[in-house]
């Protein structure tokens, strides 16, 4: 990043002027500078890198090409969604808690990948000042640019990040291990920059979100079986809920000490009561985690989510929600 990046009028930032802009510099805009300053932000942003390198922790920044501090996330996000003809699905948005920022990728090669980081300016304030919970987030951000470049670099870049229609069991399977692991590299990132009580707390808040997202599927089954909704809506929501909660757990998973077992930390998670059960379904997931974390992006195998696609599968049937795909078709069993 160059001070030359930080514009003092508003740039052309549309999907057209990223495109052609060349690699090696990146712009930060910030649509409210009297909330947050582009040059304050960059500063900040400079100190958290410089951080990061004395951890150890090696960022490849090459695709990115502007950071976006904006009042009105869920709208940008929407609106660069437009611009790249993906579905206008916004950010995350659930009752326990909402995303303070969105990174976003596109490109079918090398030459023309490009990555932009949208962040709530609010937030971007707050790293600014020094709040940990908000550099950690920052950082997440950048850790998703390192993974998605590193990654596709090795796999190739996908022409189409339309999502798996909801019939399409193994296209499911193979997108939520991709959040999993997305999720999972990018608070690692952000992880270095929480306090043991941070941790702590997030560890708490996982256990809420998973409790609540187990709720409200178990909620679903009893209306199914009650002749409330019918399969269709039952599939439809249980899908939508569970990948929110296994990229959640993704993140959980990220802030674990790496001294820690997977069977305690997986109890921990798990919580107590109804969601104990998921403790085996965290504890596997884990393990997969772990031993892709120990390879090298280049060391891993040609399809290394294997592993966490049956783990996503194990979660649905925690759920009682057996999906029976003969490649054809997908078939629901519920029990």
């Amino acid at each position: 990043m160059t001070k030359e990046s930080i514009e003092k009028e508003p740039p052309p930032i549309d999907k057209a002027a990223i495109d052609a802009s060349e690699e090696g510099s990146w712009l930060i805009y910030s649509e409210r500078p009297h909330i947050v300053s582009a040059e304050d932000f960059s500063n900040t942003v400079e100190l958290m890198l410089g951080q990061m390198e004395e951890h150890g922790t090696h960022l490849d920044l090459r695709s990115l090409r502007l950071i976006l501090l904006t009042p009105a996330l869920h709208d940008r996000v929407k609106d660069w969604q437009r611009q790249l003809g993906t579905p206008e699905a916004g950010v995350s948005q659930q009752e326990e808690g909402v995303v303070g920022g969105k990174t976003m990728s596109w490109g079918k090669d090398r030459n023309s990948v490009r990555t932009i980081i949208l962040l709530d300016d609010v937030l971007a304030a707050a790293a600014v000042l020094e709040a940990p919970a908000a550099i950690s987030t920052v950082a997440h951000e950048f850790g998703h640019v390192t993974d998605y470049f590193q990654r596709r670099m090795l796999y190739g870049f996908s022409m189409s990040e339309n999502h798996p229609m909801n019939d399409d069991w193994p296209g499911i399977c193979r997108e939520a291990a991709d959040s999993i692991w997305s999720e999972y590299a990018a608070e690692s990132a952000a992880s270095r920059f929480m306090s043991k009580q941070e941790i702590e707390e997030f560890r708490e808040n996982d256990v809420r979100y998973l409790t609540g997202i187990d709720a409200r599927v178990r909620q679903s089954v009893s209306q199914f079986k009650a002749g409330q909704i019918d399969r269709g809506a039952l599939w439809n929501s249980s899908v939508t809920n569970i990948f929110d909660l296994f990229t959640n757990l993704g993140r959980a998973a990220a802030r674990v000490s790496s001294q820690e077992s997977g069977s305690a930390a997986g109890a921990k998670l798990a919580g107590e009561d109804a969601t104990a059960v998921w403790a085996p379904v965290i504890e596997k997931l884990l393990g997969e985690l772990r031993a892709l974390r120990s390879k090298r992006y280049e060391d891993w195998s040609l399809e290394p989510f294997a592993g966490l696609e049956k783990t996503v599968e194990l979660g649905f049937h925690t759920m009682g929600l057996i999906p029976d795909y003969d490649g054809i078709g997908l078939r629901l069993r519920v029990v």
